[in-house]
């Protein structure tokens, strides 16, 4: 792989270039040369542990294993499993069919003739005696049966309507880290407060479940990561210099945008993705107020424009909203509440919400797709109160209170995940007390809130959505200072 490089386009603007490793695909295979086409028998070959994948008549075996981690009572507690139903499907421009087999415990899936060739994302559902769905699991997508590098791969399967902790675990911790997925495979974890091993990198491998220890050591403590499939974007400290790029060949410094001072003015700063751009929006750092955004082109090679907001914010809250765009939300006592920066403008445009001094807040789409739900945070040091907002409005605007959706407790480094089955999952630090990371989860359309408690109580721990569908929560350290390893998951109804 090539290391990336950057060039200046006309009038100034720079392109962070990431040049993707070939074959760097959600596989699970080794580069190797495509195997000729074949077929494959998947069979299930005991209770409710192993598939077994013929893959061809003389060829080799694919031992599918589903693996309940460490919550080794999953599919017996009450009420048990009692059926379970895994679904194949191929990717959307596979020619393959979808396969579908289900058996009871201790029974034989039979999938007929598989292609080897295609690829496939498996589903697991397990179903209670009332054939209600009580375990689910569901692998990366694009697995290749004929070129799996072992004969082995695992899918994690877990009980629904809570956290549950996949196998293995990581050799260090770090805290209140920022974490992105790369190669749509891999947690990565670096960073956090500075530490004899902030800088260290920690990875979990989605494929393998497994934790990998990194060997690259980062100049800094990272305060803000973006990945782009095969390399890291890492910013340090807020009003310093620290920048640098990681990916196959090593650390390199990236090229400073045009009309940016330095990388300090969005470092601290969240991510915010849309389908087409990336956004760093220095903003919503806790601390040190600024008004830059980095917005990065995802279909023009990365292209980077650097955006100014109308006011200098700190602890703001950032997300994205399907036609409407980068919708910016408090983070000062004077400014207007919110700002807008629309698809195709610009620059931010100034919505008519009064000052909202409210820090350290989330925000994203609720079941009404038109608004967004800001939950989290604090207002005076008291929680601020969950609220629906309307970045459509230009005029006499204002936020609709959600009592029964404000949280019980003032969270800070909140951050929150719309499911597609509508419900969203809200993670922050408390304030006070012993700063342990909470979890809670809202259903707006039936006006709920339910607090989900981690497997292991742990403060400072960083959250991501991973590339098969759930959430994942990991880092962190126990109550009693002792390091948090595992990883815990949540997989939505």
């Amino acid at each position: 792989m090539r290391k990336p490089s950057h060039s200046q386009r006309p009038g100034g603007s720079t392109r962070l270039v990431f040049f993707r490793a070939p074959n760097l695909q959600r596989t699970g295979a080794h580069r190797g040369k495509p195997l000729a086409q074949k077929a494959a028998k998947l069979v299930y070959a005991s209770a409710l542990t192993v598939f077994v994948a013929a893959c061809s008549s003389e060829g080799r075996v694919v031992n599918i294993d589903i693996t309940v981690g460490h919550e080794t009572n999953a599919m017996t507690v009450s009420p048990p499993v009692e059926n379970v139903v895994v679904k194949g499907v191929p990717c959307a421009s596979c020619t393959a069919d979808a396969i579908q087999a289900e058996a009871a415990p201790g029974g034989t899936l039979d999938f007929g003739e598989v292609d080897e060739t295609a690829a496939y994302t498996f589903e697991v559902t397990g179903f209670d005696a009332s054939n209600n769905p009580v375990l689910r699991g569901r692998s990366l997508g694009g697995i290749v049966l004929g070129q799996l590098a072992s004969d082995t791969f695992s899918v994690f399967a877990q009980r629904l309507g809570g956290w549950s902790r996949p196998p293995g675990s990581i050799g260090r911790t770090h805290m209140e880290a920022p974490t992105v997925t790369v190669g749509e495979r891999y947690l990565f974890l670096t960073g956090g407060n500075p530490g004899s091993d902030a800088t260290q990198i920690e990875e979990y491998d989605l494929l393998s479940w497994a934790g990998i220890q990194g060997t690259e050591t980062f100049p800094f403590a990272a305060q803000t990561l973006w990945s782009d499939i095969s390399a890291v974007l890492a910013l340090g400290a807020p009003n310093t210099d620290e920048a640098v790029q990681l990916d196959a060949d090593g650390f390199f410094a990236p090229a400073l945008p045009a009309d940016l001072t330095s990388f300090g003015e969005v470092a601290g700063g969240s991510v915010v993705t849309s389908p087409n751009r990336v956004f760093i929006v220095g903003a919503s750092r806790p601390d040190s107020p600024t008004d830059a955004v980095l917005d990065i082109d995802l279909t023009n090679e990365n292209a980077v424009t650097v955006r100014r907001l109308n006011s200098p914010r700190a602890g703001a809250t950032a997300a994205w909203l399907a036609d409407v765009g980068l919708v910016v939300i408090g983070g000062s006592n004077t400014a207007p509440g919110v700002e807008v920066l629309a698809e195709s403008a610009a620059k931010f445009a100034i919505r008519d919400f009064p000052p909202d001094p409210t820090v350290g807040a989330a925000a994203t789409r609720g079941s009404v797709e038109t608004l967004l739900l800001v939950m989290g945070g604090t207002n005076g040091g008291a929680p601020a109160n969950t609220r629906a907002i309307d970045p459509r409005c230009t005029s006499a605007c204002a936020g609709e209170d959600l009592p029964n959706l404000t949280l019980p407790v003032a969270l800070r480094r909140t951050a929150a995940f719309f499911a597609d089955t509508g419900k969203l999952i809200v993670v922050g630090d408390e304030t006070e007390g012993d700063g342990l990371t909470r979890t809670f989860l809202l259903d707006d359309l039936k006006n709920t809130l339910v607090e989900m408690p981690l497997r292991e109580p742990r403060k400072g721990a960083s959250s991501v959505a991973t590339p098969n569908g759930a959430l994942a929560l990991w880092g962190g350290s126990h109550p009693d200072g002792s390091p948090a390893l595992t990883v815990e998951m949540f997989f939505p109804e």
